[in-house]
C-alpha cells in the first residue's frame, strides 16, 4: 500500500507539494504552478485494506478526524455530528492524486474543509483544504460551524 499517516510528517505540505511534484515529472507538458491536488474520502478505515495501486502518483493519507461534524462512509458524504457528544470523528483514508487544473473539471458542491496540524487552528497550523461531498446542505452551514479536519486532537 501506498498509505502515509499524515500526522506523522513534520512539515505535511511539503509531502503534498512532492505529490503534485511527482505528477509534473510524469508529465512534460505540466508546471507545477498548474497541478492541483484531487482529493477522494475512501470507505477503507484501515490502511492495510485499501486496494493496491500500479499508479505511483496515487497515494494515500490517513490519521485525520473531523470536528463538529462526522463522515457517513456509506453514503460518503459530510454528516451531523451523532448524538453521544464526541467531538471528534475519524475520517477514513483518503485518495490523492495531482491533476493538471486545464483538466480539473467543475468540482459539484463540496465544503472545503480546512485541515490543521492541531486543534488550535491558526495560519501556522494549517496545512490545505480538502473537498467534502454533502448532501442537500450548502457549504457555509458547515463553515458556520467550524468544522474543520484534523490530525492531532490532543
Amino acid at each position: 500500500q501506498n498509505c502515509c499517516w499524515l500526522p506523522g510528517f513534520f512539515n505535511p505540505q511539503g509531502f503534498l507539494t512532492a505529490v503534485k511534484q511527482q505528477s509534473t515529472r510524469r508529465h512534460p507538458n505540466w508546471t507545477l504552478d498548474t497541478v492541483v491536488l484531487m482529493t477522494e474520502v475512501t470507505r477503507f478505515t484501515n490502511p492495510e485494506t485499501l486496494p493496491t495501486s500500479v499508479d505511483d502518483t496515487v497515494c494515500y493519507i490517513s490519521g485525520l478526524f473531523l470536528d463538529g461534524a462526522a463522515w457517513d462512509r456509506v453514503n460518503g458524504i459530510l454528516i451531523e455530528p451523532p448524538s453521544n457528544k464526541a467531538l471528534f470523528s475519524p475520517l477514513p483514508c483518503i485518495r490523492l492524486t495531482a491533476i493538471s487544473s486545464n483538466a480539473m473539471q467543475g468540482e459539484n458542491r463540496a465544503y472545503q474543509c480546512p485541515v490543521y496540524r492541531l486543534p488550535s487552528r491558526t495560519a501556522l497550523h494549517y496545512i490545505f483544504d480538502l473537498p467534502l461531498k454533502m448532501y442537500d446542505t450548502h457549504p457555509d452551514v458547515w463553515t458556520l460551524r467550524g468544522v474543520a479536519a484534523l490530525c492531532s486532537i490532543h
